[in-house]
């Protein structure tokens, strides 16, 4: 059981960090801020091209593991969605 929930886990944060890092980049793009766009940019591409390295989810597991992570990673994606477009209010900024 620990393995699966590692990999949940992991998939997860693959889904959320790159879909929150890109929504978070057009938002600071829209605001007009640009170092922290550039910033937001430099980690959105690093992030990517982790994820494109390790994002082996249909070679490296059975069919069972295979649905659980893509299901695991979507839930990240759509919470990283949802947490880059309330990030002001998250963070106490109006």
């Amino acid at each position: 059981m620990g393995y699966v929930l590692t990999i949940l886990i992991y998939y997860f944060f693959l889904g959320f960090v790159p879909n929150f890092l890109v929504i978070l980049y057009f938002r600071t793009i829209a605001k007009d801020k640009i170092v922290l766009a550039n910033i937001v940019s430099f980690l959105t591409t690093a992030v990517s091209l982790y994820v494109l390295l390790n994002y082996d989810i249909f070679s490296q597991h059975y069919y069972g593991q295979t649905f659980v992570s893509t299901f695991s990673s979507i839930c990240g994606v759509v919470l990283g969605a949802f947490t880059a477009m309330r990030f002001d209010e998250l963070t106490g900024k109006k």
